[in-house]
């Protein structure tokens, strides 16, 4: 047996002959594995095969999915860390590290910060079987500081052993080594379809399959430079797969100069593609698009007249002969690098031409409403205990959180109103006085709140403000979570701003899953204040949708990153706009990160695309 490499032409989709392969493999070996780089794009390779009739004889995975399983069946019995408990025991380590001081012997000690934890954590993803098997030769080639992260990578391992854990490359290293004399049944097949990132534990797993088993790598046309990297490793036939993919949609180019343009150059774009043809004439007096020549939108702003127009959008249409195009009611789709904010820009705009909008986002802890007051009081609270009291008078930010829907107060303007005017005419103000006053407005709003529930016979919301302070001033930070939570579920919506209850079901969910990080920890024995790092990294999954009153909307948008909207089937949207498509958004630029370089001294860089070609594949 032996691998091969296969160029493709499709899309999303899979081509009948891409099947009928994957078919074939699992007629060879009475079973295959299909691995693709996306949980969006495993759905739709499994309602491939299902509609083709090879639903039950594939398996559809990603590799991550794909190696933690093979490792449940035959590794040693531990379970692979998580990308949070990869960044608490990373924490973890350099903390010991510093805290010991062994940093005073080595030239360059590593300095502990979010960065330095990161980056070690990104080393120990790509870079740990490797580093643990250096040798002399190897290390004498390598700089101080590189020497010193193989140092913490060593710490690390031992982490994860007495803590019975191990890391996923580890893991395939060890599978690998284990298939060079027998491949199992289950993984003698395997077919890996388009994924753009193979790193280095995945091409060694790949290889000792390939020695026994059979391995197909599925490439399309723009990843022709993996395909070449591939044979050049392991010296696989590379072949042109018979089958023509989705045809190339009609395009037009818009540029968006200025802040001030871009909301409602947008919603034009999406009214003419709603509504019309390529060709019909821009709203609003814009003169129409002279044959296929591209309409230029708000090339112009008041923010900067005279600046350049900024590449901003590319809007991107598929038509089908059977259907009128672009016909109303249709689903469109934006695809945009930050989903959240460009769904609250649009959404009113859109709500009120009838326009139907929803969005879902991957949402870091520190970006939601929630994440911003608990990192902002914990500098309030740093300032207030190791400086004087210029660096935090008048407090603006305990004003701040009383006004907030995770203290209590049920956004009563009293409470934080009295105190700002008390904290300007008091500046002869310490920690304690500050705590004092603070115990005293809560105890009063908590009494007034239980005489209110009383009187509306309800269950009293809890008020919060000060104990929340208490807890982060003791470190106890997953009770000032559990607060914090239980506040926000008695907050009225309204508090929450215009997406009311489906924002604070999100804030709701961000805390739950602080919670959940800091709770990890302490099962790890990482100090709170170590974990702090991976609370920051932590992301909730955020889903919001407007409606338009009564009636069917005329249309209905969907805005994604570029990313998950790529991976949706052929046809599943009559329009799509990429917006914000910018070199900032965007970047060409092939980025080197202190783990890159270590991997490349290593050895173990793996193969992947160059970000110009990965762009190139997604759009």
């Amino acid at each position: 047996m032996a691998g091969s490499i296969h160029i493709t032409h499709a899309g999303t989709e899979l081509l009948p002959a891409e099947v009928e392969l994957v078919r074939s493999m699992a007629r060879r070996h009475g079973r295959a594995t299909l691995l693709v780089p996306s949980f969006a794009e495993m759905e739709v390779c499994r309602q491939g095969l299902a509609n083709a009739g090879a639903g039950t004889s594939v398996d559809v995975l990603t590799p991550a999915a794909w190696v933690e399983g093979l490792w449940r069946l035959l590794g040693d019995g531990s379970r692979l860390v998580t990308s949070t408990d990869r960044l608490l025991l990373c924490s973890y380590v350099l903390g010991s590290t510093i805290d010991a001081g062994e940093g005073d012997s080595c030239p360059v000690a590593l300095t502990d910060n979010p960065g330095t934890v990161h980056m070690l954590a990104e080393a120990a993803r790509t870079c740990l079987p490797a580093a643990c098997r250096a040798d002399e030769r190897v290390r004498a080639a390598l700089s101080d500081s590189e020497r010193r992260v193989l140092g913490m990578l060593a710490c690390y391992e031992g982490a994860l052993r007495s803590r019975d854990l191990s890391e996923p490359a580890s893991a395939a290293f060890e599978l690998a080594s284990q298939f060079e004399t027998r491949v199992p049944p289950c993984a003698r097949a395997v077919a890996v379809r388009g994924v753009a990132e193979l790193p280095e534990h995945l091409l060694r797993l790949l290889g000792a399959i390939a020695q026994e088993g059979e391995v197909a790598m599925l490439l399309n046309g723009r990843q022709r430079s993996l395909a070449r990297d591939l044979a050049k490793r392991f010296a696989w036939r590379c072949a042109e797969l018979d089958g023509a993919g989705p045809r190339m949609p009609d395009l037009a180019f818009a540029e968006v100069s200025g802040p001030t343009a871009r909301a409602s150059s947008y919603v034009r774009l999406l009214d003419g593609m709603m509504v019309g043809s390529a060709g019909a004439a821009p709203r609003e007096g814009a003169s129409p698009a002279p044959g296929n020549a591209a309409p230029r939108v708000g090339s112009s702003c008041p923010d900067a007249p005279g600046a350049p127009a900024k590449p901003a959008a590319l809007a991107a249409a598929e038509t089908s002969p059977d259907s009128e195009r672009f016909a109303a009611p249709a689903e469109l789709a934006i695809g945009a690098p930050d989903a959240i904010g460009l769904f609250r820009t649009l959404a009113p705009r859109l709500a009120v031409r009838g326009v139907a909008a929803s969005t879902e986002a991957f949402v870091p802890f520190t970006e939601t409403r929630a994440g911003e007051e608990f990192f902002m009081l914990i500098d309030f609270l740093d300032r207030l205990n190791g400086r004087e009291v210029s660096s935090w008078w008048p407090a603006p930010e305990i004003v701040d959180w009383l006004r907030s829907p995770f203290s209590g107060t049920g956004g009563n303007p009293f409470v934080a109103l009295s105190l700002d005017t008390y904290l300007r005419k008091t500046r002869s103000i310490d920690k304690e006085r500050l705590f004092a006053e603070l115990d005293s407005r809560q105890s009063r709003e908590a009494n007034r709140e239980r005489k209110a529930a009383q009187a509306q016979e309800r269950a009293a919301r809890p008020v919060v403000f000060k104990a929340v302070i208490d807890a982060l001033d003791a470190g106890a930070y997953v009770r000032a979570l559990t607060l914090m939570r239980d506040a926000c579920s008695a907050a009225a919506p309204f508090l929450f701003g215009e997406e009311g209850q489906a924002a604070q079901q999100i804030e709701f969910a961000a805390l739950q899953r602080a919670i959940e990080v800091l709770e990890r920890a302490a099962e790890l024995g990482v100090r709170p204040e170590r974990a702090l790092v991976a609370l920051r990294a932590a992301k909730v999954f955020a889903s919001i949708a407007t409606q338009v009153g009564e009636g069917a909307p005329r249309a209905a948008v969907r805005i994604a990153r570029v990313e998950s909207v790529a991976c949706s089937e052929a046809g599943s949207y009559a329009a799509v706009l990429v917006a914000d498509a910018g070199a900032d958004a965007y970047p060409l630029a092939v980025r080197e990160t202190p783990a890159s370089v270590l991997a490349e001294k290593l050895g173990c860089e793996g193969a992947s695309l160059s970000p110009a070609e990965r762009q190139r594949d997604q759009f």
